[in-house]
């Protein structure tokens, strides 16, 4: 993702970066969904912020921003994370 967009970067200097990485394990449950679903959820946001932040510091300027799932505001039964 660094990489990637470092290149936009040098094509066009981002302003602005949404960050949006989201995935749901549906009703099946376990560890194994549960950690897969956290690792893009919240590692995929990273792995674009993070880049950005970079990208966009010398510059002082540009917006980020990091969009969640409406599961924040209301629990999904049986949803494992």
């Amino acid at each position: 993702m660094a990489d990637w967009m470092a290149a936009r970067d040098v094509a066009k200097p981002l302003d602005l970066v949404i960050a949006n990485a989201g995935v749901s394990g549906g009703l099946r449950e376990g560890p194994e969904v549960t950690r897969r679903i956290f690792s893009v959820n919240i590692d995929g946001v990273a792995n674009t912020v993070l880049p950005a932040i970079e990208l966009m510091r010398p510059r002082r300027k540009g917006h980020i921003s990091i969009n969640s799932s409406l599961a924040s505001f209301r629990g999904i039964g049986g949803a494992p994370a």
